[in-house]
């Protein structure tokens, strides 16, 4: 997940703050069409805004999923790497929403892929966590860095597996995701996946060779360690018996 925005945005030099009265700008931003943005920027000034939340039109736009906007805006020159106080993107934003068509007006435009947010977060990451497969791919195939780490040393596949999102696991594994690779705590995907009580993403993990015997760094819990204290008996009794005949 995306963290919010800081109350205490700091807008750079090159933009300007927005007057109360241009909400329906912000609307037509957010999901609007070409012809109804196209009818704000014939003030320049719009297109250096940012919201109470410290986000560009394009900001916006991509936040929503909003791909005629964000095509609109990318023609009327908005800043296409321009960042938030937090580090955030258009193309994570995009990423979050899901919309293939915006991420890929993004990239086309020059967005920088592997940008990365406070938190160590890029787009695909971002993407992963939300379970949005379609932009994983896309993102995947545009030479994203598939292994990158967060500040946690955290992956896209971990964040896929920690919230059961299995058809992103899968693109992210045939794209060249470490199965086996640890946070900073030691922890790997199928333990992620473990202490969520996600079933049937542990048969997956597991299918495609993820070591259950691999012990973390912190308490040297293993993968069933943690569905055991997050009460997933389920989750247990599978991989106590994988491998077992």
């Amino acid at each position: 997940m995306l963290p919010r925005v800081s109350a205490a945005f700091l807008v750079l030099s090159a933009f300007t703050s927005v007057h109360p009265d241009s909400g329906d700008f912000w609307f037509a931003c957010r999901n609007g069409s070409q012809v109804e943005l196209s009818s704000f920027l014939a003030e320049p000034s719009m297109i250096k805004s940012v919201n109470e939340n410290g986000f560009t039109c394009l900001m916006s736009a991509a936040d929503a999923g909003n791909a005629p906007g964000v095509r609109t805006l990318i023609d009327a020159g908005s800043e296409i790497n321009y960042h938030s106080s937090s580090g955030i993107t258009p193309l994570m934003l995009a990423a979050r929403s899901g919309s293939v068509i915006a991420v890929n007006y993004l990239i086309a435009a020059g967005a920088v892929i592997d940008a990365k947010d406070d938190n160590g977060y890029t787009a695909l990451m971002t993407a992963a966590g939300e379970g949005k497969a379609d932009v994983v791919g896309l993102l995947c195939e545009s030479f994203a860095k598939v292994n990158e780490k967060g500040v946690l040393g955290i992956t896209a596949l971990m964040l896929a597996a920690g919230r059961g999102h299995m058809e992103t696991i899968e693109v992210l594994l045939r794209s060249g995701a470490k199965i086996n690779d640890t946070d900073r705590n030691g922890m790997t995907a199928l333990m992620h996946a473990a202490s969520g009580g996600y079933l049937e993403t542990v048969r997956v993990l597991l299918r495609h060779g993820a070591n259950k015997n691999i012990a973390d760094r912190r308490a040297g819990w293993k993968a069933a360690d943690y569905a055991s204290q997050t009460g997933h008996a389920d989750v247990v009794t599978l991989l106590r018996s994988w491998g077992e005949r």
